[in-house]
C-alpha cells in the first residue's frame, strides 16, 4: 500500500515484479493500493490472485503489465473525493478479472473501470475474459480510449466491451477492437466521440 498526500509519498517505480496472492477470504483487501504516489510508475508487474489488482487515484503510468485473476476489479481508478487526473494505461494485459469470489455486493464490476477525474488515456492494452471489458463513468471527463483489443469479456456479467455511462462526459472513443460481446459499446454519456471502432465484424485474429 502506497499512500500519502503531498508532501507524502510520490515518484515511486516497482518495475519487473510479481504482486500475488492477497486474496483474504473474509476480508474485501489485498491488492496495489495507491493512496497518494503522485507520478509514480508501474512497469512490468505481473498482478494476480489479489481481491483487486490496482485500486488507485493516481496519477501513475501502468505500462506493460499482466492484472489477471483478481477477484475483484482488475484495475479501479476511483476515489469518493475525485482527483483522478491524468492517469495513463497503456500496453497491459487485463484477463479473468472480476469472476468472485467477492465479498461485498458492490464489488461486482469489470476488468477495469475509469472514473473521479479528468484527462486519463487507456490505450494498447488487450483486454479479455473479464465479467466486462472497460467502464467509463461517475464525475469523469476527457478520458481518452483507443487502439484497444477487447475480447470475449462476458463471463458471467454485463457482457458489453465498453460502458460509457452516464457520468461521463467528452470520452474519446477510437480505433478498439470489440469482439465477442453481447454489447459492444454501450454510450450513456455526453459529448462522446466515437470513430474507427470494429465492434460487430470478425476481426480474424
Amino acid at each position: 500500500k502506497i499512500e500519502g498526500e503531498p508532501p507524502g509519498a510520490h515518484h515511486i517505480r516497482i518495475k519487473n515484479s510479481e504482486i500475488a496472492n492477497g486474496l483474504s477470504p473474509t476480508k474485501a483487501s489485498g491488492r496495489i493500493g495507491i493512496l497518494g504516489g503522485a507520478n509514480s510508475e508501474f512497469i512490468n508487474l505481473d498482478i494476480h490472485n489479489n481481491y483487486y489488482g490496482i485500486y488507485t487515484h493516481g496519477p501513475v503510468l501502468l505500462q506493460g503489465s499482466k492484472i489477471h485473476d483478481n477477484a475483484g476489479y482488475g484495475l479501479h481508478f476511483f476515489d469518493e473525493g475525485g482527483g483522478v487526473n491524468n492517469n495513463t494505461i497503456v500496453g497491459n494485459l487485463i484477463y479473468n478479472n472480476n469472476l468472485g469470489p467477492l465479498i461485498r455486493p458492490q464489488d461486482i464490476g469489470v476488468g477495469a473501470i475509469i472514473s473521479s477525474g479528468t484527462n486519463n488515456t487507456f490505450y494498447n492494452n488487450i483486454t479479455y475474459g473479464n465479467r466486462g471489458g472497460l467502464q467509463i463513468d461517475y464525475s469523469v471527463s476527457n478520458t481518452q480510449v483507443y487502439n484497444n483489443t477487447f475480447y470475449n469479456n462476458n463471463v458471467g456479467g454485463d457482457g458489453y466491451c465498453m460502458y460509457i455511462g452516464s457520468g461521463a462526459n467528452s470520452t474519446t472513443v477510437r480505433n478498439n477492437i470489440c469482439w465477442q460481446h453481447p454489447t459492444p459499446i454501450l454510450n450513456q454519456g455526453s459529448e462522446t466521440v466515437q470513430s474507427n471502432n470494429l465492434e460487430t465484424q470478425d476481426p480474424l485474429f
